[in-house]
């Protein structure tokens, strides 16, 4: 007997609906309805409680097969997880380049490095449309790391994807605005992405 027939077996002895057992196991009514159709497996927290609930083991619940696809979904589910955390960190170091260095201002006969945020090139269109660049991406690694500690899997990948493609036109707006030091330093940023995106996909 399957996982989801031993459920939903277990559900009907003690007459629970499937929202009442939802409750119980502080999970929606959409996802023991999924679990007992067979579209889906509980993962660690909520087969713990599944065991508990009905004083039975995790063992007796799962076949070998079934418990082998639950830990390398749960695997695979941990590794995105800190894929996300990680990009969010990554998009904070972003938008530290408000603070950094990297952009030459000229002083006369001498080019002097400073930060945009004390630029004389916060006075331009150009300088602005960056300024709005970078807090972008601070908000978004601010979303990203919500999306994370809340635990919310569709949030953290949607998070990661617009992270991508801001990142993307993040190095090409500054490439084309010739600021190399800006430039180099996203674009390290952007690879450690790329890297850590094919990584967690093997």
């Amino acid at each position: 007997m399957e996982l989801n027939e031993k459920l939903k077996q277990l559900r009907n002895e003690q007459g629970w609906t499937q929202e009442q057992l939802a409750e119980k196991l502080f999970v929606s009514r959409t996802a023991v309805s999924k679990w007992e159709s067979g579209r889906g497996y509980p993962n660690i927290d909520s087969l713990k409680n599944i065991s508990q609930l009905f004083s039975v083991s995790i063992d007796d619940l799962l076949s070998n097969k079934e418990l082998l696809l639950v830990a390398e979904t749960e695997t695979r589910n941990d590794r995105l997880e800190t894929l996300s955390l990680v990009y969010a960190m990554l998009d904070f170091l972003i938008f530290l380049c408000l603070f950094l260095p990297l952009f030459g201002q000229r002083d006369g006969e001498i080019i002097r490095m400073v930060s945009l945020a004390f630029s004389s090139e916060l006075t331009t269109t150009r300088g602005i449309i960056f300024l709005i660049v970078f807090i972008m991406i601070g908000i978004l690694g601010a979303v990203e790391l919500f999306a994370y500690l809340l635990k919310k899997s569709q949030l953290m990948k949607r998070g990661r994807e617009a992270s991508l493609i801001l990142h993307t036109m993040t190095v090409l707006l500054f490439s084309q605005a010739q600021l190399p030091y800006v430039t180099a330093y996203l674009f390290m940023i952007f690879i450690i992405k790329i890297i850590l995106l094919i990584k967690t996909r093997k």
